[in-house]
């Protein structure tokens, strides 16, 4: 009870930095072309919670080979000490770099239209806020991992067994959850430590229990 009261105070304050940055957004000129989001939509953007996909759903990506991208946001240095497999690392202080032609160097993995692009930081700030940059970009197929590594580490890597009182389909989630921890760890994240950063300003990195073969090979 009390890692879900927590959890939604983290929510609630992401929230609250998200509606900031979006304010803050929608006070700046113009955009200096007609391709930017217009910062009245972009605030209806940040309202609506539908750029949000669990845990649940992106294990469910990368175990079926869905068709999607993984961004992480993240240090070189946080990334290369934990990160999705499959996942691209885009630092999200490189976001608006320009390749030698002037133009983005990201655009093309976020210019999506058919593929989901999802973003992911250790909890939810960082890549909340790449995402409102991207969208303001006007790129459309744009979401972001609901609670970060934190909650991937909390649900998928090590779920907490529910007690027996429970509804028959909390059972069946923790039960696909422990099914993805497997998959995902070989088996071996339990008794491991796999703490994982409390805040997207932590720098202490998540261990690796991914077995390298698997990192290697998974994910898009």
């Amino acid at each position: 009870m009390d890692d879900r009261r927590n959890f939604k105070k983290r929510y609630a304050f992401v929230s609250i930095v998200l509606l900031g940055l979006a304010l803050w957004y929608a006070a700046l000129p113009e955009p200096y072309n007609n391709k930017e989001l217009k910062p009245e939509t972009l605030l209806l953007d940040v309202i609506d919670d539908t750029r949000y996909v669990t845990t649940d759903e992106v294990a469910k990506m990368i175990i079926e080979n869905d068709y999607y991208i993984l961004a992480d946001v993240r240090t070189p240095e946080e990334f290369a000490t934990y990160h999705l497999p499959g996942a691209l690392n885009i630092p999200a202080a490189e976001l608006l770099d320009k390749d030698e032609n002037g133009d983005l160097k990201w655009s093309g993995v976020f210019d999506q239209d058919v593929r989901k692009v999802v973003l992911y930081s250790n909890g939810a700030i960082y890549s909340s806020q790449a995402w409102i940059l991207l969208r303001r970009l006007n790129y459309k197929n744009i979401f972001v991992m609901k609670g970060g590594l934190n909650e991937w580490f909390a649900t998928i890597i090590m779920p907490k067994k529910p007690d027996d009182s429970v509804a028959d389909n909390e059972l069946a989630r923790y039960n696909t959850r422990k099914a993805a921890s497997f998959y995902f760890t070989g088996g071996k994240a339990s008794g491991v430590d796999v703490a994982a950063p409390t805040t997207d300003n932590s720098h202490t990195p998540a261990t690796n229990t991914t077995p390298k073969k698997k990192e290697e090979g998974g994910g898009c």
